[in-house]
């Protein structure tokens, strides 16, 4: 089964890629704003690789778009995210990896590292 994660976001464009063994597939697709909520299901793998360009809130942004998440294995950069988020996203993940990713309690203070270790119990990779 291909995986799909986003690896760029410019202006109002991302770029989603589809991995599968034989191929690579990248190519750019229009943010549909327009996509119902509770449409979206991410299974395996989600990807999000920030730029310049990228608004820091895009993956909450795309939160509200999932009806569930059951990645085992999560990467985003550059993002803050409330722990809500971070609890929706990450049930059944084995393998995770921030990049300037920051957490935060509703919009007030920062998540502690052990409260945040303890929420992932099927963690195997934490980077």
């Amino acid at each position: 089964m291909p995986c799909l994660y986003f690896k760029a976001y410019e202006g109002n464009e991302w770029q989603t890629c589809s991995i599968n063994s034989a191929k690579h597939i990248c190519e750019k697709n229009k943010l549909k704003k327009d996509i119902s909520p509770k449409k979206l299901w991410l299974t395996e793998s989600f990807r999000f690789y920030s730029n310049k360009n990228t608004p820091q809130n895009f993956v909450s942004e795309i939160i509200p778009k999932l009806y569930r998440c059951n990645v085992s294995r999560l990467i985003i950069s550059q993002q803050y995210l409330t722990f809500e988020e971070f609890l929706f996203l990450t049930p059944n993940v084995t393998n995770l990896h921030f990049h300037y990713v920051y957490l935060r309690y509703g919009i007030g203070k920062p998540v502690e590292f052990e409260t945040i270790v303890s929420s992932l119990p099927k963690i195997a990779i934490f980077k």
